[in-house]
């Protein structure tokens, strides 16, 4: 029996790139430590970023959202 694959979702508000990369670093390494969990790292799959909005929107409200979707899997027992 395979892995069961799916995609970890993560919304966030960030203010500049640092944000990001904060949540990224530590969402990793909150799934390398988790017990059922392991970055699912194949050939082809990598995370995906997605930032919602517009520049405009952004200028008005003072931060972006930054959705982040990361392959994971189970771990083999």
């Amino acid at each position: 029996m395979g892995k069961a694959k799916r995609k970890m979702r993560i919304t966030l508000y960030f203010n500049d790139s640092t944000d990001g990369s904060r949540v990224t670093d530590g969402t990793n390494d909150w799934i390398v430590n988790t017990e059922n969990l392991e970055p699912d790292d194949r050939p082809g799959h990598y995370p995906m970023y997605h930032i919602v909005g517009s520049p405009l929107s952004y200028k008005a409200l003072g931060y972006g959202q930054l959705e982040v979707f990361r392959p994971i899997c189970n771990k083999e027992k």
